[in-house]
């Protein structure tokens, strides 16, 4: 068995790494860096051939990345077969490739690149007890062997800078560092559909865990893991495992059993058809204390010893882009935890048991809790199955989708209705907008009512009802128009300010806005996600269940003029924008 660091675009030969012998690789005549923000000793690796790993340690100022992990100096990190190390940022991509045991290297002159280079390192001494370190002759046959072998190896004792290359072995070694060619690289660049080096071009040999840049993304890659095009993914709780006890909830982390004694079966089966077995699961109990890190982390090792087949796992632990169903785990998959092997959506899919069926789907069952698992596979555009119907052969239930499609959502609709109504008011008035938290209500303010002279009265920055009631009185006498910019979901709430309007003889209308509890949830999760004001307040779900279970429909009859009903009408200043919100959510 033999260890390699490899270069993803070829660039350069291969770097032999030798067993537990320090390495320095960096801005070198071997790797042909010329980036002076890579040292010239940026990392150094150490390699275990027993263990199959490569322990990191970064020497550079500038860091290294490994995985979605940035290497500070002096920080360490361990890769397995196929992991990988970019050695500036996101730059100068290389990989771990240990030959499997016993396996024949293409080319004699590797064995005599290596033995020379441990001789150079030290040498015995027959005049001594021990060793000490050898003196370098710079004769005939030690030029000859550099000459002729390619140059697959850097250690500690580099020399930094060519000329000393030049001085030492003379100008032939650098045209041989530039002709390095790489049995390796040919075989590898073979098992790659793109003809790019993948990678991983054999089964990893270890099981790693790793975590996303954001810290909310637990990945977990298990021995013998592969890249490939088809990707059978499933979701955990509830659809490969369910808990021991009974309960709908785990009590502990050895709470867990094997859902039904199909899957193991089912999942090695598709393995050897050519698919990639993935999990993605929502773990938000680890970002609030309730489930620790390590538990699931162990949890997870044994339900993989359980199923038996190489296995990824995805784990989103808190409510952000990763959580399902948004796109943020797969996209990780297919961005960073593929090996850049392109997935084939059409023949790639997706089960989970929140999938919207109604009570008595089947006999005595009760309704899913969600909809979720089948929105997540709506957004990746994959099919989707249940477990049921993927493990029993159970024919399709019915189900129901979530009442609000952002998909369906109409950018051509007019701005309001009736629209044979003004907008904007020729007289004096009071505008009471009427609409859910995040329902786009003073968006609209501040695009079409502030520029047109309205002064905006709003509970977030005046306070109290009350004080609200008595600023739009002060600016009516001011002769001013006003806008009420709060959610006004009874005729109590509305009733406030149109007494205050009618003491000053000023007619009032409401703007109603046309955005449904859900799709107000929605626009409120999109909020969150891309909000980066450090002030924001959270909206809890709280506030729209209230608003809904208090919402009074507005009559003209409570001394309204006229009562308009705006349409939501997003808009979009990126097209990663649009794409976010046109996704389902939940």
């Amino acid at each position: 068995m033999e260890c390699f660091l490899m270069c993803s675009d070829k660039t350069h030969g291969r770097i032999f790494l030798p067993d537990q012998k320090a390495v320095t690789v960096g801005r070198t005549p071997v790797t042909k860096i010329t980036d002076k923000k890579v040292s010239r000793k940026q990392v150094e690796l150490t390699a275990d051939y027993e263990k199959q790993t490569v322990f990191v340690k970064q020497l550079g100022v500038n860091p290294s990345t490994v995985g979605d992990t940035s290497l500070s100096q002096h920080k360490t990190h361990t890769l397995g077969p196929g992991g990988k190390i970019n050695l500036l940022a996101a730059k100068y991509e290389h990989f771990v490739y240990f030959t499997k045991q016993g396996e024949n290297t293409s080319s004699k002159d590797l064995l005599d690149d290596k033995n020379l280079n441990q001789k150079r390192r030290h040498e015995p001494d027959s005049g001594q007890s021990g060793v000490r370190p050898f003196k370098r002759q710079k004769t005939a046959e030690n030029k000859s062997r550099i000459e002729t072998s390619k140059l697959d190896v850097e250690l500690n004792e580099n020399k930094d800078d060519i000329n000393d290359l030049k001085a030492e072995f003379g100008e032939k070694i650098i045209e041989a560092i530039n002709n390095s060619q790489d049995g390796v690289d040919s075989e590898v660049a073979k098992s790659s559909p793109t003809g790019k080096v993948d990678a991983q071009v054999e089964p990893s040999k270890c099981s790693q865990w790793d975590e996303g840049s954001s810290g909310t993304l637990l990945i977990h890659s298990s021995a013998g893991l592969m890249a490939r095009e088809k990707v059978a993914s499933f979701d955990l709780d509830g659809t490969i495992i369910t808990t021991k006890s009974g309960r709908v909830f785990a009590t502990g982390p050895e709470d867990w059993k094997i859902k039904y004694p199909e899957i193991p079966g089912k999942l090695q089966s598709l393995h050897k058809d050519g698919f990639k077995i993935v999990i993605f699961t929502n773990q938000g109990p680890i970002s609030k204390g309730k489930l620790k890190k390590e538990d699931f982390q162990r949890k997870m090792e044994n339900i993989s010893s359980k199923l038996k087949v190489p296995l990824q796992v995805f784990a989103a632990t808190s409510k952000d882009i990763y959580r399902k169903p948004m796109q943020g785990m797969w996209r990780h998959l297919v961005e960073k935890q593929n090996h850049g092997m392109p997935i084939d959506h059409t023949r790639s899919f997706y089960v989970g048991d929140a999938a919207g069926r109604p009570v008595n789907w089947a006999p005595k069952m009760k309704k899913d809790f969600a909809c979720s698992d089948r929105t997540f596979a709506k957004n990746l555009e994959i099919s989707f199955h249940t477990p049921e119907e993927l493990f029993l052969n159970k024919k399709p239930a019915s189900f129901n989708w979530p009442e609000f499609n952002p998909m369906a959502i109409s950018q051509n609709a007019p701005l309001f209705i009736p629209t044979t109504s003004k907008l904007i008011s020729n007289e004096q008035e009071v505008v009471i907008m009427v609409g859910y938290p995040a329902s786009g209500k003073t968006t609209f303010v501040k695009k079409h009512l502030l520029p047109n002279g309205y002064v905006h009265v709003n509970r977030d920055t005046v306070g109290k009802w009350q004080k609200c009631v008595a600023m739009c009185g002060s600016e009516l006498a001011r002769k001013k128009s006003v806008v009420i910019d709060n959610t006004s979901p009874d005729k109590e709430s509305r009733q406030r300010y149109i007494q205050a309007a009618k003491k000053k003889n000023v007619p009032v209308r409401c703007f109603l806005f046309n955005v449904t509890h859900d799709h107000a949830l929605h626009n409120n999760r999109i909020r969150e996600l891309t909000n980066k004001d450090k002030n924001y307040k959270s909206v809890g779900r709280m506030v729209f269940n209230t608003y809904r279970s208090s919402y009074q429909e507005p009559n003209t009859n409570e001394g309204f003029k006229e009562i308009l009903h705006i349409n939501f009408l997003p808009h979009f200043e990126t097209t990663s924008m649009k794409e976010m919100y046109m996704q389902y959510t939940e």
